[in-house]
């Protein structure tokens, strides 16, 4: 989900803000499990990143009822 709306989250943040959001999934041992990923963190964490990347997908939907609704003209 959260690449296929990388261009969205492109023009609605800063590049900082966009690329932080990916290092966190790729390099943190969530995603690709190739073995370069940081897993040195406790289990704990992982309910933080999972709550964390719910409200990224949220703000996706949120952004998307923006977009839809600016280029039908009704109030967002």
């Amino acid at each position: 989900m959260l690449e296929d709306e990388r261009a969205l989250l492109e023009g609605s943040m800063s590049s900082n803000d966009e690329g932080a959001l990916f290092q966190i999934a790729n390099r943190f041992d969530l995603r690709h499990k190739d073995g370069k990923q940081l897993d040195d963190y406790g289990d704990e964490y992982l309910d933080w990143i999972f709550y964390w990347y719910l409200a990224t997908v949220n703000l996706i939907g949120d952004l998307r009822a923006r977009e839809e609704a600016d280029q039908s003209g009704t109030p967002g």
